[in-house]
C-alpha cells in the first residue's frame, strides 16, 4: 500500500502495522526512521487534517523532535485525500505503563537501580516541557502515551490528541480525551466532547506528570489509591476507595491522616524519597488541589532531578540499590525487608 507525502508528493510505502488504536494504525515506511499513522476513514477529516497542519507549521525545534512523535508531513492517498501523517519512529521501546509495574522491571531491568529511575524521570519531565514551549498543551497524558527505550529515552506518542495552538488564527484544537486516574481535579467529571469545555492548561499536565512521576518513585503505587481500614456492615472486606474521588478532593492519603483511609500496605513510606521530591507531590497533591499554581511544574523537577543526580550513592550491602547521600541508611534494604516480610505472611 501506498500513501503520498503533501508537501513534495513523494510515494511512500506502508511496511509492517506496528501498532493499532482506536483511530487508526501505525505503520512502518520505506523512510528512515520514520513510521505512518494512518487513521480510520471516520477520523479522515477536514478538522483533523487542519489540526496536523497547524501541529507541522508550530512544531518543536527538529533537534527536539526526537522526544516527541511530532507529525511530520501530512500523508495522502492516490486521490489527493488526507488519510494520515509521517512521524519520527520510536524504536525498541516499552509503553510507560509497563514501566510502572515492579514485576515487569524486575525481569527486563534486573540491575535497574533508582538512579536509572531519576534519569527516566528527568528525560519525562524535559519531553512535556518541550511541548508546553512550543504553546501546545497535551491534555490526555497519561502512561500509555509514553514510551521509554532501554537506555531510558522518552517518547511521547498520540501527539495528535494534544490541544495545539494555532498562533496564527488565536485558535485552540481542543483535547477530548482523558484516562480519569491521571486527570486533574478540575476536570474530573468534566465532559471533554462538549463544544463548550473549557481548555486545559499547562498545570493541568502538571497535575498529570506528578501522578505519573509518583508511580514511578513509589513502586507502581498511585498516590490517590487507599485502602478502607475500617469494615462496615455490606462487606466483611477491605473496600477500595476511589481514586478519582480522592483526586478531586485533594484526599492523597501519604499526606493526610485519616483514621478511616490509608495507603496500600505494600506501598513504599513516602519517605523513602528525597525530601526535594516529597515537597514537589505534597504541593502538587494537597496545596494543588485548589491552587494550580501550587503543583510542581517541570522546571520544578527537572531541577530538583539533576540535584539528586549529583548527590547519589550505592548501599553497601547490594550493588543495585542507589540512593541519596542525603539519607543515612538505604531505604530500599529496608523496603525490601518489608516486603519480604509482608509477602510472606500474605499481609
Amino acid at each position: 500500500m501506498y500513501v503520498y507525502n503533501k508537501a513534495n508528493k513523494k510515494k511512500i510505502k506502508l511496511l509492517n502495522k506496528i501498532g493499532s488504536g482506536g483511530e487508526g494504525d501505525v505503520y512502518e515506511t520505506n523512510v528512515p526512521l520514520c513510521v505512518a499513522k494512518i487513521f480510520k476513514k471516520t477520523r479522515q477529516t477536514k478538522d483533523l487534517s487542519n489540526k496536523i497542519e497547524t501541529m507541522i507549521k508550530f512544531s518543536p525545534t527538529v533537534a527536539e523532535h526526537n522526544c516527541i512523535a511530532w507529525p511530520i508531513s501530512i500523508l495522502n492517498d492516490n486521490k489527493n485525500k488526507f488519510v494520515g501523517y509521517l512521524m519520527p519512529e520510536a524504536k525498541d521501546s516499552y509503553l510507560f505503563a509497563q514501566i510502572l509495574d515492579p514485576t515487569f522491571m524486575k525481569k527486563t531491568f534486573p540491575k535497574g537501580t533508582w538512579e536509572d529511575l531519576l534519569y527516566v524521570a528527568l528525560n519525562f519531565a524535559n519531553s512535556i516541557r518541550v511541548v508546553h514551549n512550543s504553546g501546545h498543551v497535551i491534555g490526555d497524558l497519561n502512561p500509555s502515551n509514553v514510551l521509554v527505550s532501554r537506555l531510558g529515552a522518552v517518547t511521547l506518542i498520540d501527539t495528535d490528541s494534544y490541544q495545539v495552538y494555532d498562533k496564527s488564527y488565536n485558535f485552540l484544537y481542543l483535547t477530548s480525551v482523558s484516562v480519569s486516574r491521571y486527570t486533574a481535579p478540575e476536570f474530573q467529571g468534566i465532559n471533554l466532547i462538549r463544544p463548550s469545555r473549557k481548555p486545559h492548561t499547562i498545570y493541568s499536565d502538571y497535575f498529570s506528570m506528578n501522578v505519573i512521576l509518583f508511580r514511578l518513585f513509589m513502586k507502581g503505587f498511585h498516590p490517590f489509591f487507599a485502602l478502607n481500614n475500617v469494615k462496615d456492615s455490606s462487606s466483611s472486606s477491605t473496600h477500595r476507595y476511589l481514586v478519582e474521588t480522592n483526586i478531586k478532593h485533594g484526599n492523597c492519603y501519604y499526606f493526610k491522616k485519616s483514621l478511616r483511609y490509608k495507603p496500600p500496605i505494600l506501598s513504599p513510606d513516602i519517605n523513602i524519597l528525597p525530601k526535594g521530591f516529597i515537597d514537589l507531590f505534597q504541593r502538587t497533591f494537597t496545596d494543588g488541589n485548589k491552587k494550580k499554581t501550587a503543583r510542581a511544574s517541570t522546571h520544578d523537577w527537572i531541577y530538583a532531578i539533576n540535584s539528586e543526580l549529583t548527590q547519589l550513592k550505592k548501599c553497601s550491602k547490594n550493588n543495585n540499590h542507589v540512593y541519596s547521600s542525603s539519607m543515612k541508611a538505604c531505604p530500599w534494604c529496608k523496603y525490601d525487608s518489608k516486603f519480604s516480610f509482608r509477602r510472606s505472611r500474605n499481609v
